[in-house]
């Protein structure tokens, strides 16, 4: 499925030496993969899914994606097979641009027929259908500009727009992050339905560690731009936010109450 092999990414400070973002990572997910991502600021948690994307690409390494190579392919050209969700509720959708629109673009995406913004009966009726599930009332207020809806309304519309043509892999940066508690919670459920629904594989970067462990099936820790746990199966089963904090204290050396403020 996705497969990282030793991809480093470094940035160019100005002092004109070379912050490492990422040295070496490894991964792979297999198909129906979900794995979280957590570490402290600075980890390269973002940078990894920016180098997915095609936003960034690496110095060294390579990354494939069902039997492709796609290091050195645009972002524009992997958004075919890959989607993405990111913190900020308004990076996902177009404000002046009304519902339907914004969905007629995601169903859009990668096809050949290329982008177009006019929406016939049959295409309404499907995004009436993906909008129900939301229980926001949006299947109604398809002819209403996005600029004029809620964070919370915007990010479940970006999750729909994404999940609904079913991506080979969906990218979620810390997608709930920006939302009061109501609204993140509500996100995260819809997160969860939509991916046991269109069986996807996903990435996702999340600052909250219960978040990290309930949800999906593996658990990835950064630090200093590389994967130092990997957590799945029983010993993720087992695992509990204290014990994850410990051990990220015993990798790094350090103290447990410092690594407590830093993940948290």
């Amino acid at each position: 499925m996705l497969s990282l092999r030793g991809v480093s990414k470094r940035f160019r400070l100005d002092g004109g030496w070379e912050r490492p973002a990422l040295q070496g990572v490894d991964l792979f997910l297999a198909e129906g993969d979900f794995a979280t991502v957590i570490g402290p600021n600075g980890a390269g948690k973002s940078t990894l899914l920016n180098v997915v994307a095609g936003t960034l690409r690496p110095e060294e390494g390579q990354i494939w994606l069902d039997g492709r190579e796609l290091s050195h392919w645009p972002e524009h050209r992997r958004a075919r097979w890959i989607a993405r969700v990111f913190q900020d509720p308004l990076r996902g959708t177009a404000a002046h641009l009304t519902v339907e629109e914004n969905l007629a673009l995601a169903w859009a995406r990668g096809r050949r027929r290329g982008l177009r913004r006019a929406v016939g009966a049959r295409e309404r009726r499907r995004f009436q259908e993906w909008l129900e599930q939301l229980n926001l009332g949006l299947e109604h207020r398809l002819k209403q500009p996005v600029g004029l809806l809620s964070g919370g309304q915007r990010q479940a519309l970006a999750l729909v727009m994404a999940a609904a043509t079913r991506p080979r892999l969906l990218l979620l940066d810390e997608h709930t992050a920006a939302l009061d508690p109501t609204a993140s919670r509500q996100v995260m459920e819809l997160t969860c339905r939509l991916v046991a629904e269109h069986r996807l594989t996903v990435l996702m970067v999340t600052h909250n560690m219960e978040q990290a462990l309930e949800v999906g099936n593996r658990t990835l820790m950064m630090h200093e731009g590389r994967i130092i746990l990997d957590l799945q199966g029983e010993a993720r089963r087992r695992m509990g936010v204290e014990e994850l904090v410990a051990s990220f204290a015993r990798l790094r050396g350090e103290r447990l109450v410092e690594d407590r403020l830093l993940l948290g």
